[in-house]
């Protein structure tokens, strides 16, 4: 990761410090492995109301739909047919709910605590404020 990414998560980690809330919250194990990685990408709690949704909807309804399909396959076998036709719009339906009540906890976090938006700090920090 370059010195510029490192010194901007510092200062926003910094600037969360105060935040009363857990740091899984603030900067959950995704967006940490995201970092090291050097994918310079925003915690929820600063991120917009958009990619809060597609993100957290995304992953969960991934993940949701591959832990059914294993449950249905190998738990409780049936027609793979109604598995692979059900399941697919069952795991759009959970991603879509998960992403939006994320992205709807995030922001009111934010507002809660006034936190500025993530593209702010980016701007800020780009032009050297």
């Amino acid at each position: 990761m370059g010195r510029d990414h490192t010194d901007m998560l510092a200062r926003v980690l910094e600037a969360l410090k105060d935040v009363k809330l857990s740091n899984l919250t603030k900067a959950p194990p995704l967006q940490r492995l995201a970092w090291r990685m050097g994918i310079l990408i925003p915690p929820p709690i600063l991120a917009g109301f958009w990619f809060n949704f597609f993100f957290s909807g995304i992953f969960f309804g991934v993940l949701w739909g591959v832990a059914m399909a294993l449950f249905y396959l190998f738990v409780m076998p049936s027609s793979p047919r109604t598995v692979l036709t059900i399941l697919p719009f069952a795991a759009l339906l959970a991603g879509v709910m998960f992403g939006l009540f994320m992205a709807f906890t995030s922001r009111a976090q934010a507002s809660r605590y006034d936190l500025p938006r993530w593209q702010n700090l980016v701007d800020d920090e780009r032009s050297g404020r």
